[in-house]
């Protein structure tokens, strides 16, 4: 039971408010509480505010909202504190209470100690003109609109306090004030405060005019202009602010997205520079359609082939902003107060989930899309409800595969490899990807799952065979007739398991319960040579079944041709012609964010490298997985190309003629090419104490240890002396840490995990190393 009054704040007279309920979903998922449900929990509120206004009040009056909840025989009353930010929370719209010409308005707003409160706020002055008489002149008139103890003398615009443009005052028969405003022409785009001073020196801010004859906008809107604006509050305030145009409406379905915006002052043919803009993706508008009123439907595609593809796939999740080009100036698109009231709304297409809303801090319109998660199984609470029933749900076994990488976002890795050779075999086995969202571009023959959907825990649960290079969530727990392959996604060289946790002070017990609850899970590891064994056992107190046959996804290192690279290199943009130079960075544990997320190492200065190399180099910037959350650096350098969210980095090692590496296991891999490779450490002693290594750094870097761009740019130059001096180097440690990786490691994988699920569908493999204990 919902029961809601207003108080006012000086005489504690309560008025009751007439309380709607209503439900939804997504109250619980802005909850963020994993163990309540919110659904039954909204209510709206309603009230005429002439019943607040206190016509004997000579001063301001202020409203506290109260809400009483009681369920079950438990009550708990209390104000209002938190705003959904991105909608029209810190926007709320001051309204007049009446006719144009009363002191009073009424202003909902929030209160540092009140809460959300609905004052009815006593006018000093209100504007009866406001006039646009040129780019930087204005020009208008106010009245008083109760008695002032002193009078009028002048009008000041202001930044932060100080005063940009001010003019005397002229006063009017009829009791009112005329002024003419010229605004400087230096200053940046801002929003100023428009105050009258008195002859006590009294500042004073000055009502909006009647809305019905003024809108909420005066003057004009181009990049140089200054205009009259209507604050929220309802106060006058000047702005030199670009505001071209404003979305008045925004439809996605799983094809296009439209929205429809509104010109202010703007030629229409800006809008044919219009794009979708989101960390990884830029889209330019497809058709721009004239409506009525002034607006304009533009009209974006809903798919896209990424990095060239061939296959057309669902836009990428992310949060999509729209801008135009003016004149060299890139402009965001602003919300009209009519949609920035239904904000933050969601809702489904069958390819994504969609969140309409107003950016916090730019007021700009963002669309923000991400896989299309029912109600059910959006939010920590659905998680924790699925999870139960993942747990005690009895699955029917299925003649399928379930693979995954890292968190969704690629298919790639010996996950694919493996996919591939099944597939290749024909092999009677129904192949399963988990995938972050439906973009995400899949080997022939996949079918996908969304993480965190009930499928994608159905596809868990009854799969016969599990692939994957990361560890599942706690929810898992391995049924008996399910074999798992931990392929892991590196070669093994940093602390991890039993020792990273030790560093981390974890007690005995904790490390105990983590290596038991993945060894619990896991059936077999992969392998890239036999000395790694001794480090699996020991670091997670493994028993059971190894694979010691290389790394699928090295197969294509050793086996691919040239086409390779002229395709990759063709799908990046890149002609043959280029030297091309990898640089991929591992993250640093110093500058985590987060469990999956960390700031790009940034010692490297990038435009001074590309400069230095020239227009006949190219740049490849491939950031850690952990750095898409954060955005890589963004140079602004013509011959650089940011790679971090492509999706097969052995494309990219294939591609390149010289790696700019550290301490990844990516060195392993990169290698087995034979290509040279440069070790930018420059922290080298720092990062080596705070993740210590399995086995000595030097042996495993068969190349030059740089510590500065200048080093880098000098060795870069002289590549070919650099690839002699540490050419058997190279060999050195492909003997040592490749020798596995010949080709076939995926074909010795089939074989001997799938086994009697791929008789008859095999070949003999040439080499037969390996080793299965």
């Amino acid at each position: 039971v919902i029961t809601a009054w207003l108080v006012e704040e000086v005489s504690s007279e309560r008025i009751e408010l007439l309380v709607e309920p209503f439900s939804s979903a997504s109250i619980t998922r802005w909850s963020n509480h994993p163990n309540h449900r919110y659904d039954r929990a909204g209510f709206r509120l309603s009230i005429d505010p002439r019943r607040l206004q206190r016509p004997e009040a000579e001063l301001s009056v202020r409203w506290q909202l109260q809400v009483s909840v009681e369920a079950r025989g438990l009550s708990r009353t209390g104000s209002v504190h938190t705003l959904v930010r991105s909608g029209i929370a810190m926007r709320m719209r001051a309204g007049q209470l009446s006719d144009p010409s009363s002191p009073r308005r009424v202003v909902p707003l929030m209160d540092d100690r009140l809460g959300f409160v609905v004052q009815i706020r006593l006018e000093r002055l209100g504007a009866t003109v406001l006039e646009s008489r040129g780019p930087r002149h204005l020009a208008g008139s106010f009245r008083p609109l109760r008695p002032l103890a002193a009078t009028p003398s002048r009008v000041l615009a202001r930044q932060n306090g100080k005063v940009l443009a001010k003019s005397r005052l002229v006063d009017q028969p009829d009791g009112s004030y005329t002024f003419s405003l010229v605004l400087p022409t230096k200053s940046r785009p801002e929003h100023w405060d428009f105050r009258v001073q008195d002859t006590s020196g009294r500042l004073h801010r000055v009502a909006w005019p009647d809305e019905h004859s003024y809108g909420d906008r005066v003057g004009g809107y181009g990049p140089g202009t200054v205009r009259w604006r209507r604050s929220p509050r309802g106060f006058v305030q000047v702005s030199s602010r670009p505001v071209l145009f404003q979305a008045t409406s925004v439809e996605v379905s799983a094809d296009q997205i439209t929205v429809v915006v509104r010109l202010q002052g703007s030629p229409p043919a800006m809008l044919r520079s219009a794009v979708l803009q989101s960390p990884l993706l830029t889209l330019a508008v497809a058709s721009v359609q004239p409506g009525p009123e002034g607006e304009h439907r533009l009209v974006f595609t809903g798919r896209t082939a990424l990095w060239g593809a061939e296959q057309q796939r669902p836009l990428p999740s992310g949060t999509y902003t729209l801008t135009v080009t003016q004149k060299s100036e890139t402009l965001g698109c602003g919300v009209s107060e009519a949609l920035m009231e239904q904000m933050p709304c969601e809702f489904l297409t069958s390819t994504h989930g969609v969140t309409l809303a107003r950016g916090p801090s730019t007021d700009k319109l963002e669309i923000s899309l991400r896989a299309p998660l029912s109600d059910d199984e959006r939010g920590h609470g659905a998680q924790r409800r699925l999870a139960r029933w993942f747990s005690a749900h009895d699955f029917q076994p299925r003649e399928q595969v379930f693979f995954q990488c890292y968190r969704g976002e690629f298919t790639t890795d010996s996950q694919r490899a493996i996919h591939e050779e099944l597939y290749r075999r024909g092999a009677p086995l129904d192949l399963v990807w988990g995938v972050h969202d439906l973009s995400v571009d899949l080997p022939e023959g996949a079918r996908p799952v969304l993480m965190g959907s009930q499928d994608w825990y159905e596809a868990i649960g009854s799969s016969r065979y599990l692939c994957n290079n990361n560890d599942f969530d706690h929810f898992f727990h391995r049924r008996p007739y399910q074999r798992f392959l931990q392929t892991f996604h590196g070669y093994p060289f940093k602390s991890m398991g039993v020792s990273f946790w030790r560093a981390r002070e974890l007690s005995a017990e904790l490390i105990e319960y983590e290596c038991r609850r993945r060894t619990d899970a896991w059936t077999s590891i992969l392998l890239p040579a036999s000395f790694t064994e001794e480090i699996y056992r020991q670091e997670y107190l493994y028993e059971g079944e190894v694979l010691t046959t290389g790394y699928p996804r090295n197969d294509v290192l050793v086996n691919a041709g040239p086409e390779v690279r002229t395709e990759v290199l063709r799908r990046l943009g890149v002609t043959p012609d280029k030297t091309v130079v990898l640089y991929a960075p591992t993250w640093r544990d110093t500058i985590a964010t987060g469990d999956w997320s960390a700031k790009f190492f940034d010692a490297l200065e990038l435009d001074r490298l590309a400069d230095a190399l020239g227009d006949d180099h190219v740049l490849l910037l491939r950031g850690h997985n952990f750095n898409m959350r954060e955005g890589v650096l963004k140079p602004s350098g013509a011959t650089i190309v940011d790679v971090t969210r492509y999706p097969e980095i052995t494309d990219l090692i294939l591609a390149a003629d010289v790696a700019i590496l550290d301490y990844s296991s990516l060195r392993f891999d990169w290698v087995l090419t034979g290509k040279p490779v440069l070790f930018f450490v420059p922290d080298l002693a720092d990062y080596l104490s705070a993740r210590t290594a399995l086995f000595e750094y030097g042996p495993t870097a068969p190349g030059p240890l740089l510590s500065s761009t200048s080093e880098v740019i000098e060795a870069v130059l002289d590549l070919p002396s650099v690839s002699m001096d540490f050419a058997a180097a190279r060999i050195e440690f492909n003997e040592r840490f490749n020798a596995l990786h010949d080709g076939h490691a995926t074909q010795r994988v089939v074989d001997a995990f799938f086994g009697p699920a791929t008789a008859g569908h095999g070949f003999a493999v040439p080499h037969a190393t390996e080793m299965i204990r």
